[in-house]
């Protein structure tokens, strides 16, 4: 599933649920047209499904991409159980542009 993001030229939204059926051939369509990839999972980064997607588009699309692919995921911490704590442990849309937004040459983040 693709979703445009809402700033032009910017890039694409995919949801990747599961890695053995991911769509590389979009994937490394959007990098070859961005130039860079930002993989976002609630799990942990090690041995996630992040993870497996990010070393992918390395060895798939390593000469379009103009930076390092960026991973955003949760800390390796135990999980809370408190709602207040929950927003601490998970990706916030916040941290997520603000990881975008420093990808970008000649962008500032606010």
């Amino acid at each position: 599933m693709i979703w445009k993001v809402g700033m032009p030229n910017l890039g694409h939204m995919m949801d990747e649920a599961m890695v053995a059926f991911a769509d590389y051939d979009t994937i490394c369509a959007s990098v070859e047209r961005t130039g860079r990839a930002v993989v976002v999972n609630e799990a942990t980064l090690t041995c996630s499904v992040a993870s497996e997607i990010s070393a992918t588009i390395g060895e798939r699309c390593f000469g379009f991409l103009d930076a390092p692919v960026r991973r955003i995921g949760s800390p390796c911490v135990t999980k809370p159980s408190t709602p207040g704590l929950e927003k601490l442990a998970y990706p916030s849309v916040d941290g997520i542009v603000e990881t975008i937004a420093r990808m970008m040459p000649g962008r500032r983040v606010a």
